[in-house]
């Protein structure tokens, strides 16, 4: 057997195996938000001015990892659309002044004693749940993520939008990005149909 035609073979072999592995892998993100209460009765600009709070991460989430690139992709995607957004900084101090957990969830009562300083209309916080799974020929990631929307001045949950990430390759601050821009798209249709 000729060595050239014996590479040519074994390359189109491992091209076939690529194409086939690739064609089952394909990322795919599916979001679904609900109002929880009755949204604040104001004008829509009132409701852009939100802060992004504590996401604790579960299953093989990868910890500080996974909620930092949240995080900072959930606020990007805000400012993008035009929202102001708290800083981090800014928000452990409001925690800090109030002394309130910055490792934890916060629950609603806690949400509306930091009320007068943090100023913002909208609380996000949430959960990351990842979970990692293994093949022959590759590591893939699904995720769910979890954001509880907080009208901040009454302490109330008032919607709640949860997206589901499968066949991912990691999740990193790219993958954050796309989810992020997503929950935030969503968010503006919560917005939105309050009015009409």
């Amino acid at each position: 057997m000729n060595f050239h035609y014996a590479v040519r073979k074994l390359r189109y072999g491992i091209l076939g195996l690529l194409i086939l592995t690739g064609g089952f892998s394909c990322r795919t993100y599916e979001t679904h938000a609900v109002r929880t209460q009755e949204w604040p009765g104001v004008a829509p600009e009132t409701l852009r001015d939100a802060g992004v709070g504590f996401f604790e991460s579960t299953g093989n989430a990868r910890g500080a990892n996974s909620q930092k690139n949240l995080y900072d992709a959930l606020a990007f995607a805000l400012r993008e659309q035009g929202y102001i957004t708290r800083e981090s900084d800014f928000i452990q101090k409001v925690l800090k002044n109030n002394d309130l957990p910055d490792d934890r969830l916060l629950t609603e009562a806690e949400i509306t004693r930091m009320t007068r300083e943090f100023g913002g209309r909208l609380y996000l916080q949430g959960r990351i749940e990842e979970t990692r799974t293994i093949d022959v020929v590759e590591e893939r990631v699904q995720i769910m993520v979890n954001v509880w929307i907080y009208d901040a001045r009454r302490g109330e949950k008032i919607g709640e939008i949860k997206l589901f990430g499968t066949d991912l390759e990691y999740n990193t601050g790219r993958e954050s990005l796309d989810m992020s821009r997503l929950i935030v798209a969503d968010l503006e249709r919560l917005i939105l149909e309050r009015e009409e």
